[in-house]
């Protein structure tokens, strides 16, 4: 016993801690597009991979240009500008949307050669659309623009195919002419995932879950009081 609270309601608790840190660590990644595209399938010359999405001037989410969503590759900032074909780009109602969403920044990840490694997209919020979640439900239909450093376009993909997985990820791969996007169910399907058999089960857990941490807080403050009680007698 410490004061009263025996070793199994300190277990618990430092259990439900735990797992109240995995649950909130998830959360962080939720607000990220990670992007990957396969070299030997890109035109010479690819710096990054910009994601472009429907939108008009009119939109209540649209900038003439968003100077956060120019790269930045490995610390140095991408030379492009509103002149930039990149910028300019606006096919079939597709646009860049790190150049005219602002709420956006991305950030390219390089090797020593300037090679291309990685590529994040971080939203950073716009109105009511404040995560990665919110952007797909959006423009989920995407779009995926080859794009040299210099803002030229390479190439644009087919539109994304989406596909919906179980780990807390968004990702974007990027295969010569195709594209997939990757997300998790925090999306707009998590409500068909209730509907799935696993979807319950996932929401049973959750609901036993809140309710052993009432029943943990309750236990916390009988012990607290009854060690009140017992210092007063003394």
């Amino acid at each position: 016993m410490i004061h009263g609270i025996s070793m199994r309601t300190l277990r618990f608790f430092i259990t439900a801690a735990v797992m109240l840190l995995l649950i909130a660590g998830r959360r962080v990644y939720a607000d990220s597009i990670d992007i990957y595209f396969e070299a030997g399938k890109a035109p010479a010359g690819t710096a990054y991979i910009d994601l472009l999405g429907r939108m008009t001037p009119d939109s209540e989410h649209y900038t003439g240009f968003n100077d956060e969503g120019v790269p930045l590759f490995s610390d140095k900032k991408g030379d492009i500008t509103p002149a930039s074909p990149i910028a300019l780009y606006d096919t079939e109602g597709y646009m860049s949307l790190s150049l005219h969403f602002k709420g956006l920044t991305v950030t390219v990840d390089t090797d020593g050669s300037g090679n291309f490694l990685s590529e994040h997209i971080t939203v950073t919020g716009n109105g009511d659309i404040s995560d990665a979640a919110a952007v797909y439900r959006k423009f989920g239909r995407f779009r995926a623009a080859y794009v040299s450093a210099k803002g030229e376009v390479l190439g644009v993909t087919d539109t994304a195919v989406s596909t919906l997985v179980n780990e807390d990820m968004r990702k974007l791969t990027v295969r010569g002419t195709t594209a997939e996007y990757e997300f998790h169910s925090d999306s707009a399907e998590t409500a068909k995932r209730l509907q799935s058999p696993t979807g319950i089960i996932s929401l049973g857990i959750y609901v036993m879950f809140l309710i052993m941490l009432i029943a943990l807080g309750i236990i916390v403050i009988r012990n607290i009081w009854r060690f009140i009680r017992k210092m007063q007698k003394k």
